[in-house]
């Protein structure tokens, strides 16, 4: 049996901008209740709503994605604040027009497509971001996966040899 089986845990890193709104959410709810109190109660609906507010925003700030490769097929599930799951999407070896590095030359092909793109790297710069051309319902599609496993680049090779790229 030559069956892989691997979870690749990434976690994405929040943007400059993305930690700015998360402290401004905190602090509009944080002056609204204080003036709230201090100068006019009907001040406290806002303070309220906007706690409410940033309760369910501030429970999407921080993302992690779980890819699960198992013979070809990729599975990617979108993890908030390590609590809740979701599944964002099914990746299959039959549907692969072409897997390699993002800054491979064998997707100069793509490059001015305009191709509805599906980010599930980090951010971070510190892993190998490999970019997926898939077919799909509606077309072409991007994908940027993030890990450094040559094991699982090795066995997507086998299953798709003239789709897989190494550089």
């Amino acid at each position: 049996m030559n069956d892989l089986y691997r979870e690749i845990l990434v976690k994405q890193r929040n943007s400059e901008g993305a930690v700015f709104k998360k402290y401004g959410i905190i602090a509009l709810t944080a002056l609204l209740l204080t003036g709230g109190i201090l100068f006019n109660i009907l001040l406290l609906i806002p303070a309220i709503a906007a706690g409410v507010g940033a309760f369910f925003i501030l429970s999407r700030f921080e993302k992690e994605y779980e890819y699960l490769y198992v013979n070809g097929d990729f599975d990617v599930d979108v993890i908030y604040n390590m609590q809740k799951r979701k599944r964002v999407g099914s990746f299959d070896t039959e549907a692969l027009v072409a897997f390699a590095p993002e800054k491979s030359s064998h997707l100069d092909e793509f490059r001015n497509q305009n191709l509805p793109v599906k980010d599930f790297s980090s951010h971070t710069g510190q892993g190998t971001v490999w970019c997926g051309i898939y077919n799909t319902g509606n077309g072409k599609e991007k994908v940027l996966f993030e890990f450094d496993d040559e094991e699982l680049i090795t066995d997507l090779r086998r299953k798709a040899p003239r789709k897989v790229f190494m550089m």
